[in-house]
């Protein structure tokens, strides 16, 4: 009998422990949870509380992707989701692309260019700027990397010139000695 009791005792034991593991749940998916990333680059912003719609960040962002965001969402929180890139010169040319219809194809689209370069300025005191809400099917645009300038192109040039330069030098001065 106290065999029974063992194996009972046992086999209840081990039922417990594996069948508290099967009730075990990934609760990041749920709505309206920060941050619950379901599919590759698909950001799950949302609030249950309000109309949610998906919008899309894309280019130089930290997390580019696809964002489902609460209505009231502006360009600043979707840039502030996304993860504003390191160089601050890509904010210089934020472009919003909106269509009409969301079926639409974007070749019908508005684009408004922005620019939030001068909030990272260091002599800025005026903060002011538009931060229009997104809406249904936007796609947020920050260039991968800045436009180069002149002194970039002179800057790559002398790059290539200069160790050039150093070995015809130095030819000309072998020549030169053996002479």
């Amino acid at each position: 009998m106290n065999f029974k009791r063992l194996f009972f005792l046992t086999f209840f034991s081990i039922t417990i422990i594996f069948a508290s593991g099967l009730n075990a749940q990934d609760t990041t998916l749920t709505i309206g949870s920060k941050l619950a990333k379901q599919k590759v680059n698909y950001y799950d912003f949302s609030d249950p509380l309000k109309v949610n719609f998906e919008v899309i960040a894309w280019g130089g962002f930290k997390y580019p992707g696809k964002y489902l965001v609460p209505e009231g969402t502006t360009m600043m929180d979707l840039m502030t989701f996304a993860g504003l890139p390191l160089n601050s010169d890509l904010l210089e040319n934020v472009r919003l692309l909106r269509t009409k219809d969301i079926t639409a194809k974007y070749q019908s689209a508005t684009v408004v260019k922005y620019n939030f370069k001068k909030f990272f300025q260091k002599e800025t005191t005026d903060f002011s700027a538009e931060n229009p809400l997104v809406k249904p099917g936007d796609i947020l645009l920050i260039p991968l990397e800045p436009e180069k300038t002149f002194w970039d192109y002179l800057k790559e040039a002398f790059v290539l010139v200069g160790p050039i330069a150093s070995i015809l030098s130095l030819i000309i001065t072998i020549n030169n000695s053996k002479n």
